[in-house]
């Protein structure tokens, strides 16, 4: 008896099973709150941080509806600290720098503005005010070569008169040493006078007798001064360096062209070998070289319109008369000069890490390579004799040290 009394009791204390919270939602507040209510057509927040896409469109969910698909896509995903990507926006930044790009490579500006844009931004900020010499604007005649001999440094190059300086210097070499004679004997014919050797050893003598010394020293003096200003001078104008032949030609083929002067006039630019330059051209090497290597190409070619920019073109309409940036010059030789670096660097170690070889060629490849890194550094950069060598033998250390990895790491064949 007892123990039925026990048992209906613990019945009675445990709660019957329930329905979970989302099956009675689905039974119960159907019929508790009536028709569905479309969350779209509820009044939007104007939050800047909730409302991230405004643009996008409105997704309907049907609240009340307990099902997975629903919860889903009522949870926004900002929730949970992730953002969707914003792909328009950044395919618009895509097209812009693929258009900036290919406008720098065919027209050597980054601008994609056309040019009445240009123009009219310019009108507005003053700048059309600015003047910009133009060689084509100028008279014909020594304005217009003037004009296009400082429109480059390419074009500043001038006549040293070596010869003439040359015989200046001759003459008053000659002049020199005959008053050298002349002062050698006064001096003899003084030391045999009892009186006059005195002033030899600084005595002042009077009555005259030293107007004659006096007179030789003070031509002496003048005809020294002379020599010694057109040898310096010399010696400065030589120090410039001869002219190279591409900006020798340039201005002899412009001259040709446009015949600014006539025949007798323009005859000078016949002596190629007495012309300096006075840009300077040490440490120009790869500059030089790619303008000669660029010499061969036509007006459209893509690098020279990389290479000339908006304040070059302007100089001149002569399409065959090329005007290049300096900052876009000297960018591409550095370009130019890593690339072969890079080159030096790797090939090697691709050719003895991937191909299998015995141990002549592999010391052969490595012979090579350092004698070409030699030249190559040699040439780039106009190094002395013991830069080159330092530079070489720190290049053949990394090369010795790849080889010693490859034959720890496997075998080599046998030669």
């Amino acid at each position: 008896m007892a123990n039925r009394d026990i048992e209906a009791a613990v019945e009675a204390e445990v709660p019957a099973p329930q329905a979970p919270q989302n099956a009675y939602l689905l039974q119960s507040r159907r019929a508790e709150q009536g028709p569905p209510i479309v969350l779209a057509e509820l009044p939007q927040m104007e939050s800047g941080l909730r409302n991230r896409n405004p643009t996008a469109p409105p997704s309907t969910v049907v609240a009340g509806e307990g099902t997975p698909e629903a919860g889903e896509a009522a949870t926004d995903p900002s929730d949970n600290g992730i953002q969707p990507p914003n792909i328009p926006r950044f395919a618009s930044l895509v097209r812009t720098g693929s258009k900036g790009l290919q406008t720098l490579i065919t027209t050597g500006s980054w601008s994609t503005q056309s040019p009445d844009e240009l123009k009219r931004q310019n009108e507005a900020r003053g700048f059309d005010n600015l003047k910009y010499d133009r060689v084509d604007d100028f008279e014909k005649g020594y304005p217009q070569l003037a004009a296009f001999v400082d429109s480059n440094d390419t074009f500043a190059n001038y006549r040293r008169f070596g010869r003439l300086s040359t015989r200046l210097l001759l003459h008053m070499q000659n002049d020199l040493n005959d008053l050298e004679k002349k002062l050698d004997a006064l001096d003899k014919e003084y030391a045999q006078d009892e009186r006059m050797k005195y002033m030899l050893r600084g005595f002042e003598i009077s009555g005259g007798r030293d107007d004659k010394y006096k007179k030789l020293c003070a031509d002496i003096q003048k005809k020294y001064i002379e020599y010694a200003d057109v040898l310096l001078k010399d010696a400065s104008i030589r120090a410039l360096g001869k002219a190279p032949h591409r900006n020798h030609m340039a201005n002899f083929a412009w001259m040709q062209n446009k015949k600014a002067l006539y025949e007798e006039k323009r005859d000078f630019l016949n002596h190629p070998d007495d012309f300096v330059s006075i840009s300077g051209h040490s440490g120009r090497r790869i500059e030089d070289f790619i303008q000669s290597w660029l010499d061969n190409r036509g007006p459209n070619f893509f690098i020279k319109r990389f290479l000339k920019t908006a304040e070059e073109r302007r100089k001149t309409d002569n399409e065959y008369v090329d005007h290049y940036s300096k900052q876009r010059l000297a960018f591409l030789a550095i370009l130019l000069q890593v690339v072969v670096v890079a080159a030096l660097f790797l090939t090697p170690v691709f050719i003895l890490f991937l191909v299998p070889t015995n141990r002549a060629v592999m010391a052969v490849t490595a012979s090579v390579f350092v004698l070409a890194f030699t030249v190559v550094v040699s040439f780039m950069t106009e190094a002395k004799v013991q830069e080159v060598f330092f530079g070489t033998s720190a290049y053949a250390a990394v090369i010795i040290m790849f080889l010693g990895n490859i034959n720890q790491s496997g075998p080599v064949q046998a030669a």
